[in-house]
């Protein structure tokens, strides 16, 4: 509970993560994405006009990612078309603009989510097994540790007694 407590607003691992949702229509050429964004500015629709014109795979769904994790969005269609849709007000249409691939976008923010703390509830056993798992992962460590040190005392030791036999025997040869 403390982990959780102090950890929350910072550790991924205890949020959902933040959503995109838009509508895009993915074209070969900038010339061909201004033209779209001109239509698109008279009024027609853009999920209609994804369905004839986009090269994107999901063109026979109208363009439509919904609910896609905003580091996908900026993976997949690169930081410039990623940072133009999150500054962008629901409803806005952004574009052209040239994704990852080289290709040119022009899509239409249909929402997002924050970034939203989950119930304690649901990541405790988590909580539980990571902090488990890294304190046994130290003691294993420091076990590691402390036998290497051992060793390196055992062999220190050893080999004063080894130097001092050597001095006792060159003593035994000089005396002869």
């Amino acid at each position: 509970k403390k982990y959780y407590e102090e950890n929350k607003e910072k550790d991924p691992r205890l949020m959902e993560p933040a959503y995109l949702s838009f509508s895009h229509i993915t074209v070969d050429t900038n010339e061909q994405a201004a033209a779209i964004r001109q239509r698109l500015e008279k009024g027609e629709e853009i999920n209609e006009l994804a369905k004839t014109l986009s090269v994107a795979s999901d063109a026979k769904k109208g363009g439509k990612a919904v609910k896609f994790r905003e580091e996908t969005v900026r993976q997949q269609y690169g930081k410039p078309f990623f940072d133009a849709l999150k500054s962008a007000s629901e409803g806005e249409i952004v574009g052209p603009i040239q994704n990852s691939q080289g290709k040119y976008e022009i899509a239409r923010h249909e929402g997002s989510r924050a970034p939203k703390v989950l119930d304690y509830e649901k990541v405790k056993d988590q909580i539980k097994a990571s902090l488990e798992g890294q304190q046994k992962k130290e003691s294993i460590e420091k076990l590691i540790n402390d036998l290497r040190e051992k060793e390196k005392s055992r062999y220190k030791l050893q080999g004063m007694f080894e130097e001092k036999e050597n001095k006792n025997a060159d003593e035994k040869k000089s005396e002869k």
